[in-house]
């Protein structure tokens, strides 16, 4: 079942429709993109990512691994992204996912993707 939880999270991500995507979260969740200051909320999320996913024309996370805990789900990707510009990219990336039942209550992502933000040269 986390396995899958996981993989759900991913195809959510990368439909990029933040509206559906924050229905993979608790309504009290936590989130941690990078250095970026904590959300809190599923609002608060969907904002975010409305505003990051106007950056990005695809993305497609490819999971390298899953790992289990006891609270904990970590997950190993390679994320893809063509940015607004058609530029492409693919970053390394890991994410610590907490669940509360078949939702995430609090989500942790590590990857490094400040190239998307850069002018093109």
């Amino acid at each position: 079942m986390s396995v899958e939880l996981v993989r759900r999270f991913f195809r959510a991500a990368d439909a990029r429709d933040a509206a559906s995507f924050v229905q993979v979260l608790t309504p009290d969740v936590k989130w941690v993109f990078g250095n970026a200051p904590a959300l809190h909320g599923r609002e608060a999320v969907r904002e975010a990512l409305s505003g990051f996913f106007g950056h990005v024309r695809e993305m497609d996370h490819e999971i390298v691994g899953i790992w289990e805990s006891a609270e904990c789900l970590t997950a190993e990707t390679r994320v893809r992204y063509v940015d607004q510009f058609g530029r492409t990219f693919t970053f390394p990336g890991c994410d610590l996912l907490f669940p509360r039942g078949d939702l995430f209550r609090e989500v942790r992502i590590f990857v490094d993707n400040h190239e998307l933000f850069l002018p093109p040269a």
